[in-house]
C-alpha cells in the first residue's frame, strides 16, 4: 500500500538524472514529514540484520562442524566445541576474524567477493 501511494505522488523520473522515484533512493525520506524517522528506521534494520548475521553464523558453523567434524573433516571439531553456557567462543572468533579481514579489503561488495577471492583460491 505505502508503495502505491508513494509511486502515485511521486515523478518517476525528473529528467536531471537526481531526481524522481526512479533515481532517488531516499525518496520517501524527501516526501515525509518526519525524514529523520524515516532514516532511524533504515539505520536500525541494517544495525539489526548485521547483529544477527555476526550472532547467528558462528552458531550455523559450530551445527555444520559438529555434523561433519566425525565424517569428513576431523580439523573442524575444535569449532563444533561450546563453553558452559552453550556459546560457540570459537566460531565467534572466526566470525570476527572473517569480517575484519573483509572489512579490510575496503570493498565488500559482491563483485569483489565472487570476481576476485577465487582468483585468489586457484
Amino acid at each position: 500500500m505505502l508503495s502505491v501511494v508513494v509511486g502515485a505522488v511521486v515523478i518517476r523520473d525528473a529528467g536531471d538524472g537526481e531526481n524522481g522515484l526512479k533515481n532517488d533512493n531516499l525518496i520517501m525520506a524527501k516526501i515525509c514529514s518526519w525524514n529523520y524517522l524515516v532514516l532511524f528506521g533504515i539505520y536500525a534494520a541494517t544495525l539489526s540484520s548485521a547483529i544477527e548475521a555476526l550472532v547467528g553464523a558462528p552458531r550455523i558453523l559450530q551445527a555444520i562442524c559438529y555434523d561433519l567434524a566425525a565424517e569428513c573433516f576431523p580439523f573442524l571439531a575444535q569449532f563444533a566445541k561450546e563453553n558452559k553456557a552453550g556459546d560457540p567462543i570459537r566460531g565467534y572468533v572466526l566470525t570476527c576474524i572473517v569480517t575484519f579481514a573483509c572489512n579490510l579489503t575496503g570493498c565488500v561488495c559482491s563483485s569483489f567477493l565472487f570476481v576476485f577471492l577465487p582468483s585468489l583460491w586457484c
